[in-house]
């Protein structure tokens, strides 16, 4: 991202720090940013895992600073907010979060929503609002898959095919299914299941 200036203070929120959300706080604290990482998770068991790791000198940059967080009553400005929550209610957990604080860009984890109608609701919101978002499925901005498009030849039908095992399979197909729409230049598609 060009936008981002190395001397400039950012205020990150991750909310939802679980596994998925740990791994954005791992990926965050990497960075040689100006971060003030505010962690906010409804589960007291995550601020635990994380201080413990603070505490083993997890990360070495002096210029983040980690601050766990109850409430938004002290903070209310944010310039990204990663949300890392399980999909469902993912619509009332946004409009809740908006209704106490400002934030201008979003990453929300996918599978971002259950319902088409959730959907369009947060995707009006954001528009409405000029939120950037964007869902958390980065496989396409990889240089390998970019590569990897350029060779496959769009006069032709492809053929895609994943092996492996124990990959998590409901967790992860969505990368796939967003590989193969990158790929293929084709956002409408019909899935069928079978043995």
């Amino acid at each position: 991202m060009n936008f981002i200036s190395k001397s400039k203070k950012y205020n990150l929120l991750i909310y939802g720090c679980g596994s998925i959300g740990f791994r954005h706080l791992e990926a965050a604290i990497k960075t040689n940013l100006n971060l003030n990482i505010f962690i906010y998770d409804r589960n007291f068991k995550s601020y635990k895992t994380i201080s413990k790791l603070i505490n083993k000198n997890f990360f070495k940059n002096p210029n983040t600073k980690i601050k766990f967080i109850r409430n938004f009553n002290l903070y209310k400005k944010f310039n990204l907010l990663i949300l890392a929550t399980p999909a469902h209610n993912r619509c009332k957990i946004i409009n809740e979060i908006y209704s106490k604080i400002s934030f201008k860009n979003i990453v929300i984890e996918k599978i971002a929503f259950q319902s088409m109608g959730e959907f369009n609701k947060v995707s009006n919101l954001f528009k409405q609002k000029k939120i950037n978002c964007w869902i958390n499925c980065p496989r396409r901005l990889h240089p390998l898959y970019i590569e990897v498009k350029k060779l496959i030849d769009k006069n032709h039908l492809f053929k895609m095919s994943v092996n492996g095992s124990n990959w998590n399979f409901a967790s992860n197909l969505i990368h796939f299914i967003d590989l193969f729409c990158f790929f293929s230049n084709n956002n409408s598609l019909k899935i069928m299941f079978s043995k």
